[in-house]
């Protein structure tokens, strides 16, 4: 069943289902809280670096937010690449990266995001 269901900004949305419907006096139903996001594509990210700055704030408000839900995801299209790790202090991802792949803005943005959440 829905608990609710926000759209923060044209770029993310939250939605929340409770996992069971059986609400006792002693028990709380477990939520599941999905954040769906849509990140600015490289090329808007150089021409309107201000939306992306936005973006990730607003991201940053919500993840806050709801951190504390049973279960938290936060899903979607990040339009970045992260490539392979960089050095150990990346404890955001594991060692299955991308072996080849480059890091580009986007991707040092979502790095950065992930590193702090």
């Amino acid at each position: 069943q829905v608990h609710s269901a926000e759209a923060i900004s044209d770029r993310i949305a939250v939605i929340r289902i409770f996992l069971n419907n059986h609400r006792t006096t002693d028990t709380r139903p477990s939520l599941i809280t999905v954040i769906n996001v849509y990140a600015p594509t490289s090329e808007r990210t150089r021409n309107f670096p201000e939306e992306t700055e936005t973006f990730y704030q607003d991201l940053n408000s919500i993840t806050h937010k709801y951190r504390y839900s049973s279960f938290f995801f936060i899903a979607g299209d990040f339009n970045a690449k992260i490539g392979h790790k960089m050095d150990y202090t990346e404890t955001f991802m594991g060692s299955y990266g991308k072996r080849y792949g480059s890091r580009n803005y986007n991707g040092n943005l979502l790095a950065s995001f992930t590193h702090s959440n």
